[in-house]
């Protein structure tokens, strides 16, 4: 019960953004538990928490349901797809940035056609860092939305993939820069 009351009192500490020592002490109060009952109540929190009519609260609780990717996902997943506010959708896609699973990756290439436009630029922008070709054709057909902010986070979602994977050829595949030799 503690790690949920710090939980809520961390969301609601103000309207800047979750610190270190705040994230440090969540994770310590949340992980105590060898039984690992502490962590599932902290995300159910923290997912009602995205619903918080207070803006800072909502935002401050996707900061730090990103702590949690392995046990948030499931249910940032459902609050993607089912929420009927616009606004607890993308703040549950802006959490799933960090999730990698492919239920997490499935949903925010579903969210790109959210009719909502923050959706959409949520949807992209999270899927950025997610190297695999479904995605990047997703992002690719984003570019061509109706609405600015959707085409820059696709934009931006496609430079910060094509960064990742020249990142990860090894330095002996890579091309050589203009004026060099092989």
């Amino acid at each position: 019960e503690a790690a949920v009351e710090l939980t809520r009192a961390l969301a609601a500490a103000g309207p800047g953004p979750v610190d270190l020592q705040e994230r440090s002490a969540l994770l310590a109060v949340s992980y105590a538990e060898p039984s690992g009952f502490v962590v599932p109540r902290v995300v159910r929190a923290l997912i009602a928490l995205l619903a918080d009519e207070d803006a800072p609260v909502a935002e401050r609780a996707v900061s730090l349901l990103m702590l949690f990717p392995s046990e948030s996902h499931r249910p940032l997943v459902r609050a993607l797809r089912a929420s009927s506010r616009p606004d607890v959708r993308r703040r549950a896609a802006q959490a799933l940035s960090v999730c990698r699973q492919e239920a997490a990756v499935t949903a925010l290439v579903a969210a790109l056609k959210d009719p909502a436009p923050r959706v959409r630029a949520a949807a992209a922008a999270s899927l950025g860092g997610v190297c695999d070709s479904a995605t990047a054709i997703a992002l690719q057909a984003a570019r061509g939305d109706l609405d600015e902010r959707v085409q820059e986070a696709a934009r931006s979602a496609l430079d910060n993939l094509a960064t990742l994977r020249t990142a990860a050829i090894p330095t002996t595949q890579r091309a050589p820069q203009p004026g060099t030799a092989w």
